[in-house]
């Protein structure tokens, strides 16, 4: 028997749904029960805790807008494609109102379930150990890039491990179309999620075409990838008709691809930058990279402790591994949840690794039971740093208090920008118009004061090759129109992380906009009829936020 079964049968079963023992049973429930407890933990340390982050402050406003009856892209400007716009909407109709409970019981969900599945996938092609502490240290770092929650990346999670399985699926079972429909239905999701996540469908597609080269094969290649676009399009034509019925399908056009193209238009010094920056703020997961990519080429090479499932999983991480690079930095920007996609490649070098250790351990003359041992031991001591964060976080903000009384006020506080919420919702009526000029959509949606145009975020109105005349006429009537009461100046909260250390937005106040014009190639002639607008409708009434945002408050608020 060679070493790579020897290994699977000690630690794995015969099939992921039948033939199991009771104990390799009662191990996989106990197994289950802890990512369920995992996941609670990752969600305590960092979710939903206070104000959410910009992202997600729009994705919640659109959601709460698309539940009164809006239809994102004609009644809010937005690049992001669709789904989570939608999957925002699901969440707050959970549980209405301005609280995040719906969000976070999907994103738990998420996460849970991305873990079960990365267990069972891996626990079948290497077995239940590699499995499971692959599944463990990737599911405690990914806490790192959460960055609040309720990002695209993360609820594109389960789709991603969803893919790999489905390509277990295909390189083991002789099912024809199935499988191959599968894979472009949930890619299909995936590219309504955000495009530049669909990596593995196409390392799947790419693995397809090369390891079916021969001219014999040829025809059942094309027939394969025939199936995959089917399912690939089938989602995306519904949708489009949906946003061309209700008159907003070049809306949709416009926003999620020509603005993108704008949007990624960077430097290649950008898109290095990106993968230099997680090599630097991550070196345990860059280490755990490099061992499993320095595993993956010696097992391919020597080929003798790998059976074929393993070596199919490994060529597929071949392909993949360059393919996630070119995605992850395509926009230039180095944001943590960026980096989320790089997780499902990542469990497979992480049970690489796992593996490898249980095949030099093999050839050393103990027992089985330390064997394993050993082998949990260097994983939890390469994860510890991050296990001990979690820990911690959990100890100081533990959900049960004394009495076991839960502690509901860790969630939902907005404490971050509580001085400004208190400020709207005192001056205002809900309903009453807010504009927030900046990118700070959050604010909005927790007060529950809607804006004045649909271009809630103004960076359309100040990306080159995409802004023009007629985007600034419509902004401009569409504030004179709605006259909101108030106007908040966030301009400073826009940095473009990694592409300008200065605002996308400019200050309202005059001269600090002259200052802002200094570090700008272009000059925005088409707002001076907004900052008009401002300057004589509108009163500055101080700063907010310990000086960060300036306040304009309607003077005709004021003098009555």
């Amino acid at each position: 028997m060679s070493i790579d079964n020897s290994i699977k049968e000690q630690y794995s079963s015969n099939s992921l749904f039948k033939n199991f023992s009771h104990t390799k049973i009662i191990v996989c429930i106990i197994c289950i029960i802890g990512f369920f407890f995992l996941t609670l933990f990752i969600l305590n340390a960092s979710l939903n805790k206070g104000t959410p982050a910009r992202d997600s402050g729009i994705f919640l406003y659109i959601g709460n807008e698309i539940l009164h009856g809006k239809i994102p892209y004609r009644d809010m400007w937005e690049h992001k494609p669709p789904l989570i716009f939608y999957i925002n909407a699901l969440g707050l109709l959970l549980i209405s109102g301005p609280k995040l409970w719906g969000i976070w019981f999907l994103e738990f969900m998420n996460i849970f379930l991305s873990a079960i599945l990365s267990f069972f996938l891996l626990k079948k092609i290497f077995g239940i150990i590699p499995g499971l502490l692959s599944t463990f240290v990737w599911l405690i770092y990914i806490e790192k890039f959460l960055q609040g929650g309720n990002q695209i990346e993360e609820y594109g999670l389960i789709l991603l491990f969803s893919s790999l399985f489905l390509f277990y699926w295909i390189d083991t079972q002789k099912r024809r179309f199935l499988p191959y429909l599968l894979l472009g239905i949930i890619n299909s999701l995936i590219f309504l999620l955000k495009p530049n996540l669909i990596g593995i469908l196409l390392s799947i597609a790419i693995y397809i075409v090369v390891s079916k080269s021969t001219i014999k094969e040829c025809k059942k290649v094309i027939t394969k990838i025939t199936v995959i676009m089917i399912g690939f399009v089938i989602i995306p034509l519904f949708v489009s008709l949906y946003f061309w019925l209700n008159g907003v399908f070049f809306d949709l056009i416009d926003q999620t691809l020509i603005f993108n193209f704008s949007y990624i238009n960077v430097d290649l010094s950008k898109r290095v930058f990106v993968i230099t920056t997680f090599l630097q703020r991550n070196p345990t997961l860059t280490l755990l990279f490099f061992l499993g990519i320095l595993i993956s080429i010696y097992l391919f090479l020597k080929r003798k402790d790998i059976d074929y499932t393993q070596l199919s999983i490994i060529k597929l991480s071949f392909i993949l591994f360059p393919i996630n690079l070119c995605l992850i930095s395509l926009s230039g920007r180095a944001y943590e949840h960026y980096y989320l996609p790089l997780f499902p490649l990542l469990s497979i070098y992480i049970a690489l690794l796992v593996y490898f250790i249980l095949i030099q351990l093999q050839n050393v003359s103990i027992s089985k039971i330390w064997h394993t041992a050993i082998t949990i031991t260097i994983m939890i001591l390469i994860s510890s740093p991050q296990l001990l964060f979690l820990l911690n976080r959990n100890i100081e903000e533990k959900i049960i208090g004394k009495n076991f009384q839960i502690r509901w006020f860790f969630f939902n506080n907005f404490q971050e920008h509580q001085e400004t919420i208190n400020f709207i919702k005192k001056n205002t009526q809900v309903g009453d118009y807010v504009l927030i000029w900046g990118a700070e959509a959050s604010l909005n949606f927790i007060s529950q004061r809607p804006s004045p145009t649909r271009y809630f975020i103004q960076y359309p109105l100040f990306t080159l090759n995409y802004s023009n005349d007629t985007k600034f006429s419509e902004f401009t009537e569409e504030v004179e129109t709605n006259n909101p009461k108030i106007i908040i100046d966030a301009s400073g909260s826009t940095i473009d992380q990694g592409v300008s250390k200065n605002a996308i937005v400019p200050p309202i106040d005059a001269d600090k906009r002259k200052a802002w014009l200094k570090h700008k190639n272009y000059s925005p002639e088409g707002l001076d009829y907004f900052f008009g607008y401002v300057k004589k409708n509108y009163e500055d009434i101080g700063f907010i936020e310990n000086k960060k945002w300036r306040i304009y408050r309607r003077k005709i608020d004021n003098q009555s």
